[in-house]
């Protein structure tokens, strides 16, 4: 007794849906195999770094010895197209938030835009975005060209954010937007 048969056709379709599922998701976890050699998690010191600013004044991660840091990797280049709120921009907003009202907290935000547009943000863009979104006191810088700091921090989604202890050592990793009670409270406890 055999099973019921599938035309041709249908499984024609399903092998086509199986491997276009196969290419994207290939894709989507193996488009930058180099960024992520070994995943910075919970627990482990977070890795050196300088970068310049907007204005191209020099930050390194070391002038932050004994604070408490809030490191977020974003994207500045939205889809005006997007059917939902981008997720960077909505995490920003959380972060200045926390910035204001911690103000033993160092809050850092890089631009990590290059990551999904394979394209860097000019100083220019960068310094209008940087005004039109008020984003004094936090430190907004950009990454390098061949993405230095996204390699070391594994980053391979927007917004990723990091919280260190005094120590730099990695408290919380978020992947994708994180809601903002949920940052307020690691704050609080890591800053206690």
């Amino acid at each position: 007794m055999t099973g019921p048969s599938v035309p041709p056709s249908r499984l024609l379709w399903l092998v086509v849906l199986v491997v276009l599922m196969a290419v994207v998701l290939g894709i989507r976890f193996s488009s930058r195999p180099e960024l992520a050699p070994l995943r910075l998690e919970v627990g482990m010191s977070a890795p050196e770094w300088s970068l310049p600013n907007a204005d191209g004044r020099l930050s390194s991660s070391s002038q932050w010895k004994n604070q408490v840091v809030l490191l977020a990797f974003i994207s500045i280049q939205s889809n005006p197209n997007a059917a939902t709120p981008d997720a960077s921009r909505a995490q920003l907003v959380a972060l200045k938030s926390l910035a204001v009202q911690n103000k033993t907290l160092q809050v850092v935000v890089i631009d990590a835009s290059q990551l999904v547009t394979q394209k860097n943000t000019s100083q220019s863009e960068q310094q209008n975005f940087s005004s039109d979104w008020q984003l004094e006191p936090i430190l907004f810088l950009q990454d390098t060209p061949d993405l230095s700091i996204i390699k070391k921090y594994t980053v391979l989604e927007l917004p990723t954010t990091f919280l260190m202890d005094r120590n730099h050592r990695v408290l919380q990793r978020w992947t994708g937007r994180t809601l903002p009670a949920t940052l307020a409270l690691a704050v609080q406890e890591a800053l206690k």
